[in-house]
């Protein structure tokens, strides 16, 4: 199963990136650093995903606003015991998600024009 999971984040990794063309390279962590005087008219009340779709949805609504994102590498060790507590369906909702980001992406694009 540890396999499986590694293929699945990388290849999700690349598919948000690939679709909401965000300078990132993990989108479901939230280990990052920010200016936080670049922070000061973000709402928070902006992101309405959930789960691992929130730290996606935030990095999408920084970079939206040429918020400079830090991301700061961490280093999970091994799981020894049990299973992941990640629900099969979050798959489905970080798919809905991206596209969700992706059309909301295209139509500022077209009111901006």
């Amino acid at each position: 199963m540890k396999g499986w999971r590694l293929l699945l984040s990388i290849l999700g990794n690349k598919v948000i990136k690939r679709i909401l063309s965000i300078n990132s390279t993990e989108y479901t962590g939230s280990f990052r650093g920010f200016d936080l005087k670049k922070l000061h008219n973000f709402n928070l009340d902006l992101v309405t995903s959930g789960g691992y779709s929130f730290f996606m949805e935030t990095i999408f609504e920084l970079d939206q606003r040429n918020v400079p994102i830090n991301e700061i590498p961490i280093t999970f060790n091994p799981r020894k015991h049990g299973m992941s507590k990640i629900p099969k369906i979050e798959i489905f909702r970080t798919l809905k998600n991206i596209f969700i980001l992706f059309f909301r992406k295209i139509l500022k694009s077209k009111k901006n024009k």
